[in-house]
Formats: structure tokens, C-alpha cells, sequence
């Protein structure tokens, strides 16, 4: 399993969303070519 570099997050004292999660974080693989074909815009994300 790689490193995730986080591309969004957001922490609440209520819940943020339907699902009652508090915290929500996005993240892509680190690494060059994940950069590269995040800034192209085909990067895929992960949700925590």
C-alpha cells in the first residue's frame, strides 16, 4: 500500500454529510505520475 497525498479535507462538530460521518478526507496516490495525471485530470481519489 502507498502513500495517499491528501487533496481535501473537512472536520466538523456536527455532521458534515447524510451518512453522520464528522470527518472526510480525499486523497490520491503520491508519486510523479500520479501527480502528472492528477493535473490532467484523471487522477483517482480515495475517501476515508
Amino acid at each position: 500500500m502507498s502513500a495517499l497525498v491528501i487533496k481535501a479535507w473537512r472536520a466538523d462538530t456536527k455532521p458534515i454529510d447524510q451518512e453522520n460521518n464528522y470527518v472526510k478526507i480525499l486523497g490520491r496516490k503520491g508519486g510523479l505520475l500520479a501527480w502528472l495525471l492528477s493535473v490532467l485530470g484523471l487522477d483517482s481519489t480515495t475517501q476515508i
